[in-house]
């Protein structure tokens, strides 16, 4: 049975032999609150986990990613081990829509930034004929991604114009470099 199935059938009331894909929020923290946190072993015996408050040069980009790290095994209730900076959020982690705006969210909380709508995902680029034609990323539509995605590397897209593709482009290495921008803006 599929995640989606699962969903639509957990919202339908119907009660199966399987349990949700994710679990309730909070629930396996405050089940946990007295464990040390998903990364503990990360960090040396008595370092503290770093924040924004500390400054942004402050952070290291290994700092950075564990916090990435905990916002998606979170978000997505996957093993900490699969989230790698290559693993893409959609094929490797199995995000979906929705879940955008939960990293979104999250991401806001871990690192004390703003996220404005669009700025971490754009919105509607795949459904503009002038971005996407024929299944492929125009020119004007690489361009405009390239503009509001400075912390994406294109490389694969460029190879592939595929407009399927697009999704390989959101890797956890993506949310690492977008938090490395945005503290370093702050």
């Amino acid at each position: 049975m599929t995640k989606t199935r699962l969903r639509q059938e957990l919202a339908g009331g119907r009660v199966g032999h399987t349990i949700p894909a994710r679990p309730a929020p909070g629930r396996i923290r405050a089940h946990a609150a007295d464990a040390a946190p998903p990364h503990a072993a990360d960090r040396s015996p008595g370092a503290k986990k770093k924040t924004r408050e500390e400054g942004p040069a402050e952070m290291t980009r290994e700092e950075i990613l564990s916090n990435v790290r905990e916002v998606l095994v979170d978000a997505l209730a996957v093993d900490d081990e699969d989230v790698t900076e290559d693993a893409t959020l959609i094929g490797d982690l199995g995000a979906e829509s929705i879940d955008m705006l939960d990293i979104s969210f999250k991401l806001e909380q871990a690192f004390d930034f703003k996220i404005e709508q669009g700025e971490l995902f754009p919105e509607n680029v795949a459904q503009d004929p002038e971005y996407v034609q024929e299944g492929k990323v125009t020119d004007k539509g690489l361009a405009e991604l390239k503009a509001k995605m400075p912390h994406v590397d294109f490389t694969k897209l460029e190879a592939d114009r595929s407009v399927t593709k697009v999704a390989d482009i959101l890797t956890v290495g993506t949310l690492v470099n977008f938090c490395e921008q945005k503290l370093q803006a702050a």
